[in-house]
């Protein structure tokens, strides 16, 4: 039997790891560079030639157009709703057939989820090397803020790669196992901040004897250290405009991707430290002339171009814990996870909500990949088991005929579930019966997420309002949905799967 590890596909990096079975230890497995983190990013050559991580990274200040990074901001989403992200993204996307997002690349359509494969494929060949092992199956983490579309999207990129999923485990619930795991102590409650390159979380967790509940979840799927890095950009051309007399042509990918790369880096100094330099040198300004632009950023200036992100981060965790029903002073440990929870002010503004909470801050960027390893060593039998009771961060429910959301399943409810409602026809001697499932608590239903048409066929042609229909909706401990509509008098049915 081969082996099962664990991964943390990230948007800027992925991590794998395994449960050593002799010290019954979850460790990081290196990639081929010797590092523990490998850059979320592919570019494609070309002669075909394709790189992946470190080699791409390197490489992507040549070659931006043809270089792919942040591909799981773009997984599962329609390109209506990342036409905000664009912007940053200097290779080209389009919208494909269905609506969906597209990575055009040297006259290729290339899905997000086909990319996030090919950095999976390479991942686990190589960490397979490492361990002199066949790996047979991987467990997956996801943020918990993922729409039902994108956790499909992320079980697609698994199959792609030719891959079993043992499990998608949502990243604040991996982040914990570990944490729990290295500490061997339980706090009744904690709260987990995740704050990734593309996605926010915050998750309640409550514990008991070898038990993990997720209370409730909330976050912002469009808030991540990219965002940080795209304002520090911002602040840094108009810092060379005003001290260097120079536009930053933003028609020029190449000078676009070295001014990105150096503000990532300054923004990992200010981590540290009160200041950072950004230098871009040898830049062919428009009048044909080299120039050496170096201008300094201080943490300060640095906070306040990104307060709106900061503050962005307030009110999910507020929800949460409004939904958890748990007052701030009922938290006894909060847990950093995610490298961009490494920012000064993200951490300052955490504790000012949780003054009396102990703080876990160890490997906040390897926490997600080292608890999905320990999911892997319970499931291989080399850890004690650990039951992990989920919620689901979203409503679930129909369209009525005014176009109104009806729901069935309500936000942060634990899983597996199954709820049913009756409902009748709205139009007189239809044969057919559809019903529109959605995602999201909204009132109106075209402000929530489309999951899946069930239709009818065949039913009795009967009077509006006669007719006497069942909605059976169940989620099962992966969150997969299976939703099933029958009509009572002929016992006809239908029922379809949703993979969330």
């Amino acid at each position: 039997m081969g082996r099962v590890i664990g991964i943390d596909l990230g948007t800027t990096t992925t991590l794998v790891a395994y449960c050593d079975r002799s010290s019954k230890t979850p460790r990081i497995i290196a990639n081929r560079s010797g590092g523990s983190f490998t850059p979320s990013v592919v570019r494609f050559g070309e002669r075909g030639e394709i790189l992946i991580g470190v080699d791409a990274l390197n490489s992507r200040t040549l070659d931006p157009l043809n270089t792919v990074s942040s591909a799981k901001r773009l997984m599962g989403r329609y390109y209506s709703e990342i036409t905000d992200t664009l912007d940053l993204l200097p290779y080209s996307v389009i919208p494909g057939t269905e609506g969906e997002s597209i990575i055009s690349i040297r006259g290729e359509l290339l899905s997000p989820e086909k990319i996030g494969s090919l950095i999976l494929t390479d991942l686990v060949q190589t960490a397979s090397s490492l361990i002199a092992e066949d790996v047979d199956s991987v467990i997956v983490g996801v943020p918990a803020y993922f729409t039902q579309r994108q956790r499909d999207a992320t079980r697609r990129a698994v199959e792609i790669a030719g891959y079993t999923l043992g499990r998608l485990i949502i990243e604040p619930v991996a982040a914990s196992l570990y944490y729990n795991w290295n500490v061997r102590a339980f706090d009744r409650t904690s709260v987990v901040i995740d704050l990734g390159g593309g996605t926010f979380d915050v998750t309640v967790l409550g514990y008991g004897p070898n038990v993990n509940e997720v209370l409730a979840v909330n976050g912002d799927r469009l808030l991540g250290g990219n965002d940080f890095d795209e304002r520090l950009v911002e602040l840094v051309t108009e810092k060379i405009r005003r001290q260097h007399g120079h536009e930053i042509d933003k028609r020029d990918p190449v000078l676009q991707q070295r001014l990105l790369d150096a503000c990532i880096s300054a923004k990992c100094e200010l981590s540290e430290q009160p200041s950072a330099i950004v230098s871009l040198p040898y830049c062919i300004g428009r009048d044909g002339r080299v120039y050496d632009f170096s201008v300094e950023v201080t943490l300060t200036e640095f906070d306040s171009v990104c307060e709106e992100l900061f503050e962005r981060l307030r009110n999910p965790i507020l929800q949460a814990l409004v939904d958890a029903k748990i007052s701030s002073e009922g938290i006894h440990s909060v847990m950093f996870v995610g490298s961009a929870t490494r920012m000064k002010r993200v951490q300052n503004l955490v504790r000012g909500i949780f003054p009396s909470a102990r703080f876990r801050i160890a490997n906040p960027g390897e926490a997600v990949a080292l608890g999905a390893a320990v999911q892997a060593g319970i499931i291989e039998g080399s850890l004690d088991d650990y039951v992990h009771i989920d919620a689901i961060p979203f409503g679930i429910g129909i369209e009525d005929e005014f176009g109104r959301t009806s729901e069935i399943i309500c936000p942060n409810t634990t899983v597996p579930v199954s709820k049913c409602v009756w409902i009748t026809n709205a139009i007189s001697n239809t044969t057919t019966l559809e019903v529109h499932v959605l995602q999201g608590s909204a009132e109106m239903a075209i402000d929530n997420i489309s999951l899946a048409r069930i239709v009818l066929d065949g039913v009795q042609p009967v009077p509006r309002g006669v007719g006497i229909f069942r909605i059976d909706v169940d989620v099962n401990v992966n969150s997969e949905i299976s939703v099933t509509l029958s009509e009572e008098s002929s016992r006809l049915s239908k029922t379809i799967s949703i993979a969330t």
